[in-house]
């Protein structure tokens, strides 16, 4: 059974700024300047929007026990992010993920939106694991990882916009 999770980012920034933060292609190679393996597509599909799709290769020895389990051999993890146009003080988006070594969908949404002390970003996903046995163990390693990945994210946006 997939486990979903929803959590909310807050930012003390404009929401203009941070939707054209999240529709340039600057930004993205900015967040994405440590990760020296990383294969990055970006692709703008009409004004104020952007498709992003980021390839990396990483060993599964950095995994835990029951991931290394079951992954032999480098491991691809695919992200894809998309942001509509501004609409009415709100943007919205899709996630999702995948990876090359284990059966694992990753999917979710975004909401973009103005706050009293700035805006901020709804996610709503889920993580499915197609593995007999040990699928719901690496399904809540997974979304521990999505997690974690949205709180950068959020780190990632201040930092642009306060550079």
């Amino acid at each position: 059974m997939p486990k979903s999770f929803a959590t909310t980012i807050e930012l003390e920034h404009d929401l203009e700024a941070v939707h054209a933060a999240l529709t340039d292609e600057a930004y993205w190679q900015f967040r994405l300047r440590e990760s020296a393996s990383a294969e990055v597509t970006i692709e703008s599909p009409g004004p104020g929007a952007l498709s992003v799709k980021v390839v990396e290769t990483t060993d599964p020895e950095k995994f835990p026990a029951v991931v290394r389990a079951v992954v032999r051999g480098p491991m691809k993890i695919e992200r894809t992010d998309s942001w509509g146009p501004l609409v009415d003080s709100r943007a919205k988006g899709q996630f999702g993920g995948r990876s090359n070594a284990i059966p694992v969908t990753i999917k979710g949404t975004f909401v973009l939106r103005g706050t009293n002390s700035g805006c901020a970003i709804d996610v709503e996903g889920s993580v499915k694991v197609k593995i007999p046995l040990v699928g719901g163990q690496i399904e809540s390693l997974a979304k521990q990882m999505v997690m974690q990945m949205i709180e950068r994210d959020g780190g990632e946006i201040h930092d642009w916009l306060t550079r």
